[in-house]
């Protein structure tokens, strides 16, 4: 059962998008809270717990979803 986004993330340091990877920088997405984060106690969100993704997703991995 996912909990989902509690709200604690908007106390967090993020950021949006830009030219850099913002993975090369240190920072980590959240999927369920939609945001990235500098996190360094752990692999999972302090928000909603799920899993924290440290690398972006390639290319091929987003043409093959799509295609189911």
């Amino acid at each position: 059962m996912v909990l989902g986004c509690r709200g604690l993330c908007a106390r967090l340091e993020t950021i949006g998008g830009g030219k850099n990877s913002v993975y090369s920088l240190g920072y980590k997405r959240c999927s369920s809270c939609d945001i990235y984060i500098k996190w360094d106690d752990g692999c999972r969100c302090p928000c909603c717990k799920l899993p924290l993704r440290v690398k972006k997703r390639t290319k091929q991995n987003i043409v093959s979803s799509r295609a189911y």
